[in-house]
C-alpha cells in the first residue's frame, strides 16, 4: 500500500476513534451509551447485555476515553506510518477484549465493532520494521550547558 493511502487511513481511524469514544467520557453519557447499544442489540435479535456502568467503571470509562481522545486527535492531526504502526497493534489487542467479551455475555453487537478495529488495524500497519525504525524515535537535542 502507498504512503499516502495509509497516511489517509491513520487519519480516519484517529477521527473514527474521536467518533466513537466521546461517549465514554462522562458518566452520564457512558450511561446513555450503554442504553443506546442494549437497544440496538435487542433490536436486532442478537443474544448479550450490557451492565449498567456504576461508579467506578465510570471513572475508568473516562480516564480511556481521554487518552483515546487525545490519541484520536494526535492520529488525526499528524498522521505518520509510525503512529499507524503503533495503533494497528493496539487495535488488535482491543479487538481480541472486544471479541471476549461478546462470547462472554456482553452485547453481541461488540462484534462490529471488533470488525472496525480489525479494519483500521489491517489499513494501518506498516510492519513490525516501522515500529523500530530510527524515525520512530523522537530525538531530542542535547540541552546545553552554560
Amino acid at each position: 500500500m502507498k504512503q499516502e493511502t495509509r497516511l489517509r487511513w491513520v487519519r480516519a481511524g484517529g477521527l473514527y476513534d474521536l467518533l466513537v469514544s466521546w461517549p465514554l467520557l462522562t458518566p452520564w453519557s457512558l450511561a446513555w451509551m450503554s442504553e443506546q447499544l442494549n437497544t440496538a442489540n435487542q433490536a436486532l435479535g442478537l443474544a448479550g447485555q450490557a451492565s449498567v456502568p456504576d461508579g467506578q467503571h465510570a471513572l475508568l470509562a473516562g480516564l480511556l476515553a481521554s487518552l483515546i481522545l487525545l490519541w484520536g486527535g494526535v492520529r488525526a492531526l499528524w498522521p505518520s506510518e509510525q503512529l499507524g504502526s503503533w495503533d494497528a497493534l493496539t487495535r488488535l489487542l482491543f479487538a481480541t477484549q472486544l471479541i471476549a467479551a461478546a462470547l462472554s455475555g456482553q452485547p453481541q453487537l461488540l462484534l462490529v465493532y471488533a470488525a472496525m478495529e480489525l479494519l483500521f488495524g489491517a489499513m494501518q500497519w506498516g510492519g513490525l520494521s516501522s515500529l523500530g525504525s530510527a524515525a520512530a524515535v523522537p530525538r531530542y537535542p542535547a540541552a546545553s550547558r552554560s
